[in-house]
């Protein structure tokens, strides 16, 4: 996309950007896809143009009908998935509304199911859990560990299946407060050092020394720095180095996670955003259903960000969260942003845990 065309964007309400869209040009040049969308597709078709995705002249049907003033409504297939879409005009472009035909327009059932099985997941481990801590503190046994790091990891995998949902069907919520961000970025310090240590890698910090405030959901941006930690140590079981910065660069908060790994490979790079895709756990010691940096990207853009991933196979790799130094989104004052995790577990632990070993949940720790 141009700066021209990113220009242009800047113009429609963010309420006109939302659910599964595409804005197209009107010529039929693709501007901007929606998260839900790209998330669903696993790619973004921006700068892809109709006539790649569809026949010649289905797009000159709808490019005329739409330059005459008149919504349309037709059925395309996108990479395997079936749609009904309505068409309109929008201030000189083409705005291409998209409803998955599998759900029959009730997109919002796969948002209740995914609720109500986080919901449920998280009120049964809960339900276990003080029976586990009961034999944890009578036997202090690595077996309880080991079923403690089970159910964190599974409360971890429900939070993450609930809010990829919510981004699919294009109802993901922030809840912001002024925050400090520096001092954010050493709370997280504190705890993830210790942590590493134990795999023999080496945590540090390059952060401002000053406070650094800026307008943030909280929950969020602390999940997307853990997602990356969590990935930093799985590119590197055997030690090895990470490095979280933060600094401001123009008008954005840019916030830095490198780790000294082997990198990830050309050819893997291009589907790291693809949901359910992981690295090979008997190689990584990691395990999980690969949500993680799908959801740091939704994430990253929900807030008028983005996300960038750069990695040379055997150089290591950085990820790069930059959000918009100002935000003009009201403090939700009702909402609390400090979300528990079933039963108050510890959300550090509950984040790294597909990366921990067995140790991290013994008594004590």
């Amino acid at each position: 996309m141009t700066e021209q065309d990113n220009a242009e964007l800047t113009r429609f309400p963010e309420t006109a950007l939302t659910g599964m869209l595409l804005l197209c040009s009107a010529s039929g040049r693709i501007l901007y896809t929606s998260g839900g969308l790209r998330m669903l597709l696993e790619e973004d078709l921006s700068g892809r143009n109709l006539n790649d995705l569809m026949e010649d002249r289905a797009v000159a049907r709808l490019i005329s009908e739409v330059q005459a003033g008149r919504e349309t409504e037709f059925e395309c297939t996108l990479r395997g998935h079936r749609f009904s879409c309505a068409a309109a005009p929008m201030e000189g472009n083409i705005r291409i509304e998209l409803f998955p035909m599998s759900q029959k327009g009730g997109v919002f059932i796969t948002m209740n199911a995914s609720r109500y099985l986080s919901r449920e997941i998280n009120r049964e481990l809960s339900l276990m859990l003080p029976t586990v801590q009961k034999l944890e503190q009578e036997r202090g046994s690595r077996e309880t560990a080991l079923i403690k790091r089970g159910i964190y990891r599974f409360i971890r995998m429900a939070r993450d299946l609930e809010d990829c949902a919510a981004v699919e069907n294009g109802y993901l919520e922030l809840f912001y407060s002024d925050e400090d961000l520096t001092a954010l970025c050493n709370g997280l310090a504190r705890r993830a050092e210790p942590l590493c240590a134990e795999k023999g890698i080496s945590f540090t910090t390059r952060l401002p020394e000053a406070p650094m405030i800026a307008r943030i959901d909280r929950e969020k941006t602390r999940r997307m720095l853990l997602h990356l930690i969590s990935n930093a140590m799985a590119a590197q079981p055997d030690g090895g180095s990470i490095v979280l910065s933060l600094k401001r660069r123009d008008s954005e908060i840019v916030f830095s996670v490198t780790d000294g790994g082997n990198g990830i490979q050309s050819e893997v790079l291009g589907s790291v955003f693809r949901k359910y895709d992981e690295l090979d756990p008997l190689k990584t010691g990691s395990s999980g259903v690969g949500f993680g940096l799908a959801l740091t990207r939704a994430f990253a853009e929900k807030h008028g960000g983005r996300f960038i991933l750069m990695s040379n196979e055997g150089g290591g790799t950085s990820a790069q969260i930059m959000l918009p130094a100002e935000q003009d989104h009201p403090v939700d004052s009702f909402h609390d942003i400090r979300t528990t995790y079933g039963g108050g577990l510890d959300p550090i632990l509950v984040e790294l845990s597909t990366v921990l070993d067995v140790s991290a949940f013994l008594p004590g720790k």
